[in-house]
C-alpha cells in the first residue's frame, strides 16, 4: 500500500471514531472469532514491514482486537488494509459492516460490504437479512423484501428473516402480511417473545383488540419482565373497557420502568388523556380496596399513581387517609401539608389534617384548620345556594374562634341572600368591633 492510499484511508475513517458499545459489536465480533482460523500469536516472529502487506488475516485479526477495545478508527483502518490484500476477504466485508457501519449508522457502507459479501457467497443467509434490515432503516422497502424473500428460500425456518420481513411490512402499513410472518416466526419458536408482540401490534392497529390482548399475554407469559407488552395489554384493556385489567397492566409497568411507562402514556390523547384514565383506574382501584379493608395494597396503587404524577391531589389526600389508617400520622399531615401547597382552598385536606393535629396534641394548628375548613365549607355551600347551610358552616368557625372576621363577613353576605338584613348588619357590626 503506498503512503498516499494509507493517508486517503486514514482521512476517511475519521468521521468513524464515535465510540460505540452495542450488542451489534459483540454479535460483529462473535462472528470475526467464529469465521477467523488465525491470529496475531500464530507469528512466531515479529513480521517485516513486506511481511504485514502480504498478510491480510494479520490485519484482519488486529481490527478484531481493536474492535474489542472500541478503537474503530483503526480498526477500520487495519480491515481496508486486509481487503487491500485481498479483495475477496469475505469475514472483513461483514465484521466491517456488522461491527462498525451498521453500529454508527453509515448504512450505505454497510450495503456495499454486504453487496461485497454477498458477491462472494450469494447464499448467505445471515448477510442477505442483515442487507436486507440495512435497506429497510433507508427506507429502500422493496429491496428489503427481496434480501428477506430470498434468505427465506436459501433457508425457510430463518426466524430473523421473518421477523425483520414483519417489521417492514408494519412500517409499509400491510398489518396483515406482518401478522402472518410473525405467525411463522412462532411456529419454529414457540417461546419468542417478540413475535407475540409484534403480532399483538398488528392486531391492534386492525382493530381486533381482543386478539391483540391474547398475544401481549403470552409474551408476557414467556418474558413477565417485557414492559412493552404490559403497556400494550393496558391499551388493549382500556378499548375493550376492561378496567382492572388494564390497571394491572399498568401497573407492572409502572414497577418496571416508572418513567418509561410514563412517556408511552403520554403520547395518547383520545377522549380523555389516558395518562389521567390511568391515575383515575389506580386511584378508583385504591378505594375498592379501602372498602375491602385492604389498607397496604390501597397505599400501593395510590403511590403508583403519584409516580405518574407527583401532584395529583386526589392521589396524594388519598394517601394521606390511607397512612392515617396505617397509623403513620406524620405522613398523613405530610400529604396534607402538600394537598394545601396545592390548592389552597382544598376543604377536606384542612378538615382531616385538623383531626390529626387533635389526635397529636397540637391544638393551636387544630384550631386554625377547623375554622379555615368550616369557611370553606360555608363557601361551597353558598356557592351551590344553600345558604342556610353555609350560615351553619360559618356559625361553627365562629363557635372555635368568635373574633374570626372572614367568617363574620361571609355569614353576612349569607343573611343578606335569605332576606335576614338584621342578622347581616349585626355580623358586620361585629366585624367593625374586632
Amino acid at each position: 500500500m503506498t503512503s498516499e492510499n494509507y493517508q486517503n484511508n486514514t482521512d476517511s475513517s475519521d468521521r468513524y471514531m464515535t465510540r460505540y458499545s452495542s450488542p451489534i459489536i459483540s454479535r460483529g465480533l462473535q462472528l470475526a472469532k467464529k469465521n477467523s482460523v488465525a491470529t496475531i500469536s500464530t507469528h512466531d516472529k515479529p513480521l517485516s514491514s513486506n511481511q504485514y502487506d502480504r498478510d491480510a488475516k494479520y490485519f484482519f485479526n488486529l481490527a478484531v482486537e481493536q474492535i474489542a477495545s472500541s478503537n474503530y478508527q483503526d480498526a477500520l483502518i487495519n480491515l481496508q488494509k486486509a481487503l487491500d490484500i485481498d479483495p475477496d476477504y469475505y469475514d472483513a466485508y461483514t465484521v466491517r459492516s456488522y461491527s462498525i457501519y451498521i453500529p454508527l449508522g453509515y448504512y450505505q457502507d454497510a450495503i456495499d460490504d454486504y453487496t461485497q459479501a454477498l458477491r462472494l457467497n450469494p447464499k448467505n443467509v445471515e448477510s442477505l437479512t442483515n442487507r436486507g434490515w440495512v435497506y429497510a432503516q433507508l427506507g429502500c422497502y422493496f429491496k428489503a423484501f427481496q434480501d428477506y424473500d430470498l434468505a427465506l428460500i436459501v433457508k425457510p425456518d430463518c426466524q430473523i428473516a421473518y421477523m425483520n420481513r414483519g417489521l417492514s411490512y408494519m412500517d409499509c402499513k400491510n398489518y396483515q402480511k406482518a401478522i402472518n410472518d410473525f405467525q411463522q416466526v412462532i411456529e419454529i419458536n414457540p417461546l419468542n417473545a417478540d413475535a407475540y408482540h409484534n403480532k399483538g401490534l398488528n392486531l391492534i392497529s386492525l382493530e381486533n383488540y381482543e386478539h391483540a390482548l391474547i398475544n401481549f399475554k403470552k409474551a408476557i407469559g414467556i418474558n413477565s419482565e417485557y414492559i412493552n407488552a404490559h403497556l400494550h395489554k393496558g391499551l388493549c384493556c382500556i378499548y375493550l373497557e376492561k378496567i382492572n385489567q388494564a390497571a394491572e397492566a399498568f401497573s407492572c409497568a409502572i414497577e418496571l420502568n416508572n418513567e418509561y411507562a410514563k412517556n408511552y402514556l403520554e403520547q395518547f390523547n383520545e377522549h380523555e388523556k389516558l395518562l389521567s384514565a390511568v391515575i383515575l383506574i389506580l386511584i378508583n382501584r385504591g378505594n375498592i380496596q379501602h372498602q375491602q379493608q385492604n389498607p397496604h395494597a390501597a397505599l400501593t396503587n395510590y403511590e403508583l399513581a403519584l409516580k405518574i404524577d407527583p401532584n395529583c391531589e386526589l392521589a396524594i389526600l388519598k394517601r394521606g387517609v390511607t397512612r392515617y389508617i396505617l397509623g403513620r400520622k406524620q405522613g398523613a399531615i405530610a400529604d396534607y401539608n402538600k394537598v394545601v401547597k396545592l390548592d389552597t382552598k382544598n376543604l377536606w385536606a384542612y378538615l382531616l389534617r385538623a383531626k390529626v393535629f387533635y389526635e397529636l396534641g397540637y391544638d393551636v394548628q387544630a384550631k386554625e384548620d377547623s375554622i379555615k375548613s368550616y369557611i370553606l365549607l360555608g363557601n361551597k355551600l353558598s356557592e351551590s345556594g344553600d345558604y342556610k347551610g353555609a350560615i351553619e358552616s360559618y356559625t361553627i368557625a365562629l363557635k372555635i374562634d368568635p373574633n374570626n372576621a372572614e367568617a363574620y363577613n361571609r355569614r353576612s353576605t349569607a343573611r343578606s341572600a335569605i332576606g335576614d338584613y338584621q342578622g347581616a348588619m349585626e355580623d358586620l357590626q361585629r366585624v367593625r368591633m374586632i
